[in-house]
């Protein structure tokens, strides 16, 4: 949280990781394969990613074989939050989705 003890994850943005969970989002790591059978986080518009992030490594390519590099800027990484920058458009529709069915019960 901001002002925390933990350096580089005391902006907030870790609060916005755990509330992507209550809103139905997983790990973008969520399997850690780069399998292309893999289902990961069931978004298609994040980057198959084989290891969680630590820090803010730019041009992290965890699935080599695979397109994209890895998502460090997606909220539902484990990325520093100062690398944090949002989530996709695909993660914004399931989040809506989901509020909807499971929340609103609609």
């Amino acid at each position: 949280m901001p002002g925390g003890g933990m350096q580089t994850y005391d902006q907030g943005k870790t609060a916005v990781h755990e509330v992507g969970h209550w809103f139905g989002l997983l790990h973008t790591f969520q399997d850690n394969s780069c399998e292309k059978n893999a289902a990961g986080d069931f978004i298609d518009d994040t980057a198959q990613e084989g290891s969680a992030t630590d820090g803010c490594p730019v041009g992290k390519d965890s699935c080599p074989g695979r397109e994209g590099v890895d998502p460090i800027g997606n909220f539902m990484d484990y990325s520093s939050d100062v690398c944090y920058t949002g989530f996709t458009p695909m993660q914004a529709d399931r989040i809506t989705d989901l509020y909807r069915k499971m929340r609103l019960g609609a």
